[in-house]
């Protein structure tokens, strides 16, 4: 898929799939958008564009889209064409972007009978950040929709597509524990930060192309890609030698607050720091965390507070009524109240 485009604003980032190149017997097929291709039924040479690229997201992530999220087809991200790819956001650490990849068609281009020899993916990435990046990929083994089905219904973050009359969901929201378990796929991505783009080839394993072939590609689920900073890896090596104050820097860098709360509580002894950090990313786990400390430091009205943040609206409501509360439970659920619309 050859298009160009320029990176989200934030890091890690997106993912551009130039070609896909399978060395089938004596020939070589590659797989890219706008490409002249001899189907294998014959004919005149035709216009290869099957490549299907989706973005899932927790962006937004909320009851009104089924716990979904915002997903990204290709034309939604104009003008520039990118996706994000990142386990966390510096703009709200919270949401998570992976991407999901298809060659559709394949079989029309490569026999089901072909031996597959070798495989290979060409990606540009686009990384300004003086970071390098750990992505990660791996084959799919469900069906995912590119479109079709109702609004937030659809392939997203909760779902892998629309069947028609109910949504299909993953095996867990976010789609990675339907990654083939047979081959894993990992690189080093550097950065670039004078001009962003970053191109890199990744061998692919043969075999597992080559099931995109028979009955028609029915068994075609393509890739997965998702990444993270190596900053994350280091943050957990500091945690591991102890070096506690360091790994929570680390964390930070890396997107990953609710590692930082957890070591504020459990070993920085930083409980307004803790605090202060969910208070801004509303993290339902790291509420639920500090709603825990908070009853057993006594602090009733913070439990009350997180406990509402968590959802866990019963639990706050009993907490509040024991400990003389009720005006901070009182008064946190009137400022979180939306408004209801209504029209003579």
């Amino acid at each position: 898929m050859a298009r160009n485009g320029r990176a989200a604003a934030f890091a890690p980032i997106a993912v551009l799939l130039l070609g896909l190149a399978c060395t089938a017997a004596a020939a070589t097929v590659t797989l890219q958008t706008g490409r002249s291709l001899p189907p294998i039924s014959g004919g005149m040479p035709v216009l290869y564009n099957a490549t299907r690229d989706t973005a899932i997201t927790t962006q937004y992530i909320d009851a009104w889209n089924n716990m979904n999220g915002i997903t990204y087809l290709w034309g939604s991200t104009a003008p520039d064409f990118t996706y994000g790819l990142g386990e966390a956001s510096p703009y709200n650490p919270a949401e998570k972007f992976r991407t999901l990849l298809r060659f559709d068609d394949a079989h029309s281009y490569v026999p089901a009978d072909a031996v597959v020899q070798s495989a290979e993916l060409t990606v540009t990435f686009i990384n300004y950040n003086f970071d390098p990046v750990l992505v990660q990929a791996c084959f799919m083994t469900r069906p995912w929709a590119y479109q079709g089905g109702p609004s937030y219904k659809t392939v997203g973050w909760a779902f892998s597509g629309w069947d028609g009359s109910a949504s299909v969901p993953w095996t867990q929201p976010g789609a990675w524990a339907d990654c083939s378990p047979n081959v894993n796929i990992s690189f080093v991505l550097p950065s670039n930060g004078a001009y962003g783009y970053v191109s890199q080839t990744i061998a692919l394993d043969p075999a597992s192309v080559q099931a995109w072939l028979p009955s028609n590609g029915s068994a075609n689920y393509g890739l997965l890609f998702r990444s993270s900073k190596l900053q994350l890896q280091f943050a957990k090596a500091k945690e591991a030698e102890g070096r506690h104050a360091e790994a929570a820097t680390a964390y930070e860098a890396a997107g990953d607050m609710d590692s930082v709360v957890r070591l504020c509580l459990e070993r920085l002894n930083q409980p307004q720091r803790a605090y202060a950090i969910v208070r801004k990313t509303q993290s339902v786990d790291a509420a639920n965390q500090l709603s825990r400390y908070c009853l057993q430091a006594q602090d009733f009205g913070g439990a009350v507070e997180f406990l509402l943040m968590a959802g866990q609206m019963d639990q706050a409501f009993d907490i509040a009524m024991g400990h003389n509360e009720m005006d901070t439970f009182a008064r946190i659920v009137a400022a979180s109240a939306k408004p209801i619309p209504f029209s003579l």
